[in-house]
Formats: C-alpha cells, sequence, structure tokens
C-alpha cells in the first residue's frame, strides 16, 4: 500500500531544532519525513553520521538513512519544508524555497514581523494563515512562509487568548 501522506523536508535537520521536528514529526498522520537536509558540512553523509542525536530515544531507522541534501531547491523536492536554519541562513534560503513553490514553515526570527508573512500560533490566531494568497502576489511567490511566534510569546499568547476572548 502507497504511503499517501504529504512528504515534507526539514532544512537544519542536524540541529537540535531540526531533530526536533523530526522527533515531531515521526509517525504523523497527514506527513512523511522525506528529505533531511543542512549544511554542506553534512551535505551526502547519511543522517545517522552527519548528526550527533539529542534526542531521548533512539533515533528513527527511517530518518537515519537518509542521506543528508545541501539546503538547495534543485535538491529538496519536498512541497512542505520545516525550516530549523538559524536567521542568518534563513534570510536567504526561506524566499528561494519559497520562490521555488514550496511552503515553508518557519522557526527563525528572519519573516516574524513583515506584514505579509503569518505569525501564527494555531491555537490562538489560525486566521493569520489568511495571508498567504496576498504574501504570493506581493512577492511573486508560488510558495509562502508561515512564521511561529518565539516560545515565549507562544506561552503568553495561548494562556492570555481566552481572557482576551472572555473579556476583550
Amino acid at each position: 500500500m502507497a504511503d499517501t501522506r504529504i512528504p515534507v523536508a526539514i532544512l537544519g535537520a542536524t540541529g537540535a531544532v531540526g531533530q526536533t521536528f523530526i522527533r515531531l514529526l515521526e509517525g504523523h498522520p497527514w506527513f512523511r519525513v522525506a528529505e533531511v537536509a543542512a549544511s554542506g558540512r553534512s551535505a551526502g553523509k547519511p543522517y545517522a553520521e552527519a548528526t550527533t542525536h539529542w534526542m531521548e530515544g533512539s533515533m528513527p531507522a527511517e530518518i537515519a538513512r537518509l542521506t543528508v541534501l545541501a539546503c538547495d531547491t534543485a535538491a529538496v523536492r519536498s512541497p512542505l519544508v520545516f525550516s530549523a536554519l538559524d536567521s542568518t541562513a534563513a534570510q536567504d534560503l526561506e524566499p528561494a524555497f519559497a520562490r521555488a513553490g514550496r511552503f515553508v514553515l518557519s522557526n527563525a526570527k528572519s519573516f516574524r514581523m513583515e506584514p505579509d508573512v503569518p505569525l501564527v500560533i494555531p491555537e490562538v490566531n489560525a486566521s493569520h494563515l489568511d495571508l498567504i494568497p496576498y504574501q504570493r502576489a506581493q512577492r511573486g511567490w508560488s510558495g509562502a512562509i508561515v512564521t511561529n511566534a518565539n516560545c515565549a510569546a507562544t506561552a503568553a499568547a495561548v494562556a492570555l487568548a481566552p481572557l482576551h476572548e472572555a473579556f476583550g
């Protein structure tokens, strides 16, 4: 039986945030980690050799066997990209992936304050995804970038959102 889950790539897969994405996506009903990408130092190596495993438990065998790709739109083919890149790398690479038609879900701060980039906390403001058509039109992209808030802002927003609804 064919796997019908959406193939996804993890950019910056060898770092702690990339490994967290892998852990969270393991066994996901909608998504399948199909590609892992990192810096030129890791590209071409099996993931198990390219990374120091930081997470609890063992590395998923199907991920361990993947060859690390370069963070390049020609190498990474998945339509959905989870970016664990640092903000310096994300500044150039994430727009390149969006221009190439990929949807980039970014953990970096690089685009959080852009007026046409959704900064989404799903429990609070999922409607901000409505910015995607505007972003695509403004920037001429066939893909898009969606960011998350930093961890402190997320915790505060999730806690305060029900109060805002009740007393806002």
